[in-house]
């Protein structure tokens, strides 16, 4: 049992490891040179992920409920929750 959890480890860990292993050689050789439009790419890359689950279901319940206000206005329906 013990080797089994073991092997899955080790399998699950392998690409991450070749992944970071080429990237640092790439780098580390001026193969693939990072430049201050990758580090600015980053930086609007997390600003984006943070403003999108900080503000994104708000901001969708919010049209949704402006969606739902134009269909009824449009076709004139009165529906009432409950």
């Amino acid at each position: 049992m013990v080797g089994v959890e073991i092997r899955c480890v080790f399998a699950c860990v392998g690409p991450y490891t070749f992944g970071v292993g080429l990237t640092t050689y790439l780098v580390s050789k001026e193969i693939y040179v990072l430049e201050h439009e990758y580090y600015t790419g980053i930086s609007i890359l997390i600003m984006a992920v943070f403003i999108v689950k900080k503000f994104g279901p708000k901001f969708a319940a919010y049209l949704d409920k402006e969606i739902d206000v134009s269909i009824f206005k449009k076709f004139d329906c009165h529906i009432q929750f409950l």
